[in-house]
């Protein structure tokens, strides 16, 4: 049988209504030569069951006891036997031509270390909400350090995923992709394709949608705690990184509405005037200060 080329590894965890639609998405791909590994981190829904319903040989079941996504993708990668791995997230779905177009510009660019794809952000309904930002050629290492940039829409050649391995400090969980991303950005070129043939659903389920203050304290120390011992970031840089990370989570707090905890977060993110003029501050005033001005007068928040 002829090796894949593609290795689609997707972590779940009690997905069991969304897992078919990612997995429907790969199989419905015009670049055939690929295979899927779905792990199941532990699941105890229906999500065995859903992934046994689909009758495909490339569709590949592996069960680990739960220890969180870094783990789950870790054996992924373990397991694959393509040439690039990339990484879907299980409530996610790809346009038919993903693999398509990846494979036409790998194939091209002599196969390098990593390769984006744009992010279509869509709501439970399909409805389209925005698209990540559009670059020329590459992403640059600062892009990186200052936004939240998750494990989705990028291809990773296997021998650059094997010696790079997601973090499996389980209170990391949730920011272990943007800890490696963070670290191959000090290593490699990160090339990137303007196709938005990703598109990540965005519903009230979501695991990064559910995170406490508790655990983005406990993520945030151990990824400044990392970083710091791996000597790949100037002290600036790393300030730079701590700043966003607060930044983020001040976002999220302000539009779920905890607007004095959201601003609590955002004003122990400022640590110098371009820490403030970025596009951040854009979404501080929408999700917090309008939206804080709207509800206070009894209308629906913004969104």
């Amino acid at each position: 049988m002829k090796a894949p080329f593609f290795s689609i590894v997707i972590p779940v965890f009690n997905r069991g209504d969304f897992i078919i639609c990612a997995l429907e998405s790969c199989l419905k791909q015009t670049f055939a030569n690929f295979e899927i590994i779905v792990v199941d981190d532990g699941s105890t829904d229906h999500t065995a069951a859903s992934i046994g319903s689909i009758n495909d040989e490339r569709v590949k079941y592996l069960f680990q006891l739960n220890s969180e996504r870094g783990v789950a993708r870790n054996n992924g990668v373990s397991r694959a036997k393509g040439q690039y791995i990339f990484f879907l997230d299980s409530d996610d779905f790809i346009k038919e031509n993903h693999l398509e177009r990846a494979y036409n510009y790998l194939y091209k660019s002599d196969f390098p270390e990593l390769l984006f794809t744009g992010i279509t952000f869509l709501n439970e309904k399909g409805k389209f909400l925005f698209k990540t930002e559009n670059f020329k050629s590459e992403i640059s290492k600062s892009v990186i350090l200052k936004n939240n940039v998750c494990a989705s829409a990028f291809f990773i050649r296997k021998d650059i995923a094997i010696n790079n391995a997601f973090s499996e400090i389980r209170d990391l969980s949730g920011s272990e992709d943007r800890l490696l991303l963070t670290l191959l950005s000090c290593k490699y070129k990160l090339n990137y394709k303007g196709e938005y043939t990703y598109c990540l659903v965005v519903h009230d389920q979501r695991s990064m949608a559910n995170e406490s203050e508790y655990n983005w304290k406990n993520q945030l120390a151990h990824f400044l705690k990392i970083i710091r011992a791996s000597n790949e970031l100037t002290k600036n840089e790393i300030e730079v990184v701590q700043s966003s990370f607060k930044q983020m989570v001040a976002i999220k707090l302000l539009f779920s509405m905890n607007y004095k905890r959201g601003f609590v977060w955002y004003i122990s993110s400022i640590n110098s005037i371009k820490s403030v003029m970025n596009k951040n501050i854009l979404r501080v005033i929408k999700f917090g200060v309008l939206n804080l001005f709207i509800t206070t007068l009894g209308f629906e928040k913004l969104k």
